[in-house]
């Protein structure tokens, strides 16, 4: 089932997005250490959700009790993030990045996306991920779609940025198109940004 993510089910969405960037490039070259990596990634996306629960729209897939995909969306206006909702995510993002390594990859990944992040008015696909074992069966399109089309019907634009190089073309299928790769650290894992914009009437 598709529908908004009850805010009760909140660690358990995160606990699944950890799962889910667990093989992420960029996840794996910040948190090279498996138990260290997961316990980040948790911390890091309870906080991203969370936010989007109060300031966007999260979508769930669920199978029962079980959490098996999120598409977290911040609406136009919403990023970047006011200081007052910086400061109430900055605990969890120190907490995941706290080591000697990480604190100084970890600010320049956030330099380099928020310079890169586009001014035109937008939604802000900020998180998407599916539980390992149910990837493959089109939960990942099936929780874009009702933004998606909600921003066809409204013709507005989205952007996301992706660790994952299959991702561009898979993200492209959903009319996002390639704007730039970021060489974010020096012998580290690209990112890519994508653009996806608004329908006109007559498409």
């Amino acid at each position: 089932m598709i529908a908004p993510l009850e805010p009760s089910r909140l660690r358990a969405a995160a606990a699944m997005l950890a799962r889910s960037f667990d093989d992420d490039p960029v996840s794996l070259y910040l948190f090279p250490g498996a138990r260290r990596r997961r316990w980040s990634l948790r911390s890091f996306m309870e906080a991203a959700v969370r936010d989007a629960l109060h300031h966007g729209e999260v979508w769930a897939a669920t199978d029962g009790s079980r959490v098996q995909g999120i598409a977290a969306w911040l609406p136009e206006g919403a990023y970047p993030p006011s200081t007052r909702r910086q400061a109430r995510q900055f605990g969890a993002v120190v907490v995941s990045l706290l080591t000697p390594s990480t604190v100084p990859r970890g600010a320049r990944l956030v330099a380099q996306t928020q310079s890169a992040h586009p001014k035109d008015p937008h939604w802000y696909l900020a998180v998407l991920g599916v539980e390992p074992a149910d990837q493959g069966r089109g939960l990942g399109r099936r929780l874009l779609e009702p933004v998606l089309e909600r921003l066809d019907r409204e013709e507005r634009a989205a952007y996301l940025e992706t660790s994952k190089e299959r991702n561009v073309t898979w993200y492209g299928r959903e009319r996002f198109e390639l704007t730039r790769t970021l060489d974010v650290w020096p012998g580290g894992p690209p990112m890519w940004t994508m653009w996806r914009a608004a329908k006109s009437p007559e498409s």
